[in-house]
């Protein structure tokens, strides 16, 4: 579940999660080197913030209604911040230290403009296109039928007509 949700977090890039699975190791290996004190202290802060931020969705997804869902788990990013950048921290080689930053950007690059074609290609459902399309051709004002009444009745609501979306 949680390595789910972090393939996710990194775009479904296969170069970034190595990377930051490289950085979350650093992090894992210094908070168990470390000696007993303020530094450890503030790392087991950000462990415990990154389980408890997972386990309380899960364990209310379980007992009430489902809600573990990425947008969700928002709240996490900082910490994941803070558990990277002390990664990248502990890298001790300068020269890998500051081509790993240049390698993600680089693999953000080529992941957005190749293979998602974020720039490219609609992401997002059209139903403010669809909706448009139904009350020019719909000059009588029939009844329209549809499995999402709800999407397109908001849309219908913000362009102030008089149509109706009825389940089907």
């Amino acid at each position: 579940m949680l390595a789910q949700y972090f393939y996710d977090y990194t775009g479904k890039d296969a170069v970034t999660m190595t990377i930051f699975l490289v950085f979350i190791y650093l992090f894992s290996r210094l908070l168990i080197n470390a000696p007993i004190g303020e530094t450890r202290m503030v790392q087991s802060i950000i462990v415990i913030w990154i389980m408890c931020s997972y386990l309380v969705p899960y364990l209310r997804s379980i007992m009430i209604s489902p809600m573990l869902n990425n947008r969700y788990t928002i709240v996490t990013l900082p910490a994941w911040i803070m558990v990277l950048a002390t990664g990248w921290d502990n890298v001790k080689n300068l020269k890998w230290k500051y081509l790993l930053p240049l390698m993600l950007f680089i693999s953000l690059l080529i992941n957005m403009a190749f293979f998602k074609q974020h720039y490219t290609r609609i992401q997002k459902s059209q139903f403010r296109e669809a909706s448009e399309i139904v009350l020019a051709k719909n000059k009588f004002h029939y009844p329209v039928y549809s499995r999402l009444p709800w999407h397109f009745n908001f849309i219908f609501a913000a362009v102030q007509t008089k149509s109706w979306i009825l389940v089907v």
